[in-house]
């Protein structure tokens, strides 16, 4: 299968351990959809989107999956490297690590 996806800009605005923004410019009309999972919640302002940690699971997403396409057609789905950022430890599978100094 092939997508044709034109211009499409993906552009960073803040990234932190526990918020992204990102803003998604693109021509035609694909819709662009980033999906929830149990640790992250999705807001979703026209091509605005911040995505935010719940920070009681102690945890990092290590991707976020996400679809391109047309309603009601086949999606080109994707998966983005986590574009949270900052210092914390965490273990193999996300999980911050809590560390208590003395």
């Amino acid at each position: 299968m092939f997508f044709n996806i034109g211009d499409l800009e993906f552009k960073y605005i803040n990234k932190s351990i526990d918020k992204a923004e990102f803003n998604i410019r693109k021509r035609g009309i694909f819709e662009f959809i980033i999906e929830e999972s149990p640790i992250l919640d999705i807001e979703n302002k026209k091509e605005y989107f911040t995505l935010k940690v719940k920070t009681e699971y102690l945890k990092i997403p290590t991707a976020v999956k996400g679809s391109l396409g047309i309603r009601n057609q086949k999606k080109l789905h994707f998966e983005i490297a986590s574009p949270f950022e900052g210092m914390a430890v965490t273990d193999k599978y996300g999980k911050i690590i809590e560390i208590n100094f003395i």
